[in-house]
């Protein structure tokens, strides 16, 4: 069954929606954050959103650690920020706890303008029996390290072009 994306969301109108999770009375101790800091400080608001949580629970993992960067954990393969999938924005996140490898997901705007998030099956990096990051049930996976590349894009991109449609 798909999920519905508010066809034409700009990256402008997804950081928007983010950035609606940023408040400022919770952070006005921190009067020198950047727009890049307040952005994350709302991207974390926004992942524990009920909504929005309740989207990536599928898989066990935790928001301790995120990043909209490519490159700043270990995630090879992976490429973080905003994208583009049919004609609406998506913004790439990787996430996970010090204990666990992270994982992928995008966050979207729905069809009724709510911030929503999606998990890809396809080419994204976690435990499929435990439904979990590496890491939560370590017994599973000991060789980690030697994989080359953890994160297939391509796969990953597919995974969400066919399962989140542009609403008509």
């Amino acid at each position: 069954m798909p999920r519905y994306a508010k066809s034409g969301t700009t990256k402008e109108k997804l950081t928007e929606a983010i950035m609606k999770f940023y408040d400022e009375e919770e952070y006005d101790d921190d009067e020198d954050a950047d727009d890049e800091e307040k952005f994350e400080y709302a991207l974390k608001n926004a992942l524990y959103s009920k909504v929005v949580r309740k989207d990536l629970s599928k898989i066990e993992f935790d928001f301790e650690n995120i990043t909209v960067k490519t490159d700043e954990f270990d995630m090879r393969g992976f490429v973080a920020g905003f994208d583009t999938v049919h004609d609406f924005a998506i913004l790439w996140v990787g996430a996970g706890g010090d204990w666990e490898q992270p994982l992928a997901f995008c966050l979207y705007l729905d069809n009724k303008n709510k911030l929503r998030g999606y998990i890809p099956t396809n080419g994204n990096f976690f435990d499929v029996e435990h439904k979990a990051a590496w890491g939560n049930y370590d017994d599973k996976y000991d060789n980690i390290d030697n994989d080359p590349i953890r994160f297939n894009m391509n796969l990953m991109w597919n995974d969400v072009a066919d399962r989140i449609q542009p609403a008509v």
